[in-house]
C-alpha cells in the first residue's frame, strides 16, 4: 500500500551538518501487512556528502539503494493531525535496531 510519506526522510532534520556527521537516514517505505498486523516499512540509505568514506562510496554508487530494511507495527499510531495517543510499546526501538542490523544488504 503506497502513501504520501514513501521514500520521504523519517529523520534527522535535513541539513548538511546532520548528513555529514550521521551518513545514513531512514525514510519511510510501504505500509504493509504482516499477520493481519499493519506495518510501516523503513529504510535505511546511505548520504551523499557523509564525512565516513565507507558510506560516501556506497551513496556515489547509488543514493536511493536501500541498505537495510526495519518493519515497525503501527497498531498504536495516531489519527493523522492528532497528537501522540500513547507511548511506542516496549521493545519496539529495540527490535527496530535489531532489525536494521540484521537485513543490512551486503555490497
Amino acid at each position: 500500500m503506497a502513501s504520501s510519506a514513501d521514500g520521504m526522510r523519517a529523520a534527522p532534520t535535513p541539513c548538511r551538518d546532520n548528513d555529514r556527521m550521521i551518513g545514513i537516514r531512514p525514510e519511510y517505505g510501504e505500509i504493509l501487512f504482516k499477520d493481519g498486523v499493519a506495518a510501516r516499512r523503513y529504510y535505511l540509505r546511505a548520504n551523499k556528502n557523509a564525512h565516513d568514506l565507507t558510506l560516501r562510496a556506497l551513496a556515489a554508487k547509488n543514493a536511493h539503494a536501500p541498505w537495510s530494511y526495519a518493519d515497525v507495527p503501527l497498531a498504536g499510531e495516531p489519527a493523522k493531525g492528532s497528537g501522540p495517543s500513547q507511548r511506542c510499546p516496549e521493545g519496539v526501538p529495540r527490535e527496530f535496531f535489531r532489525d536494521l542490523i540484521k537485513n543490512v544488504t551486503k555490497r
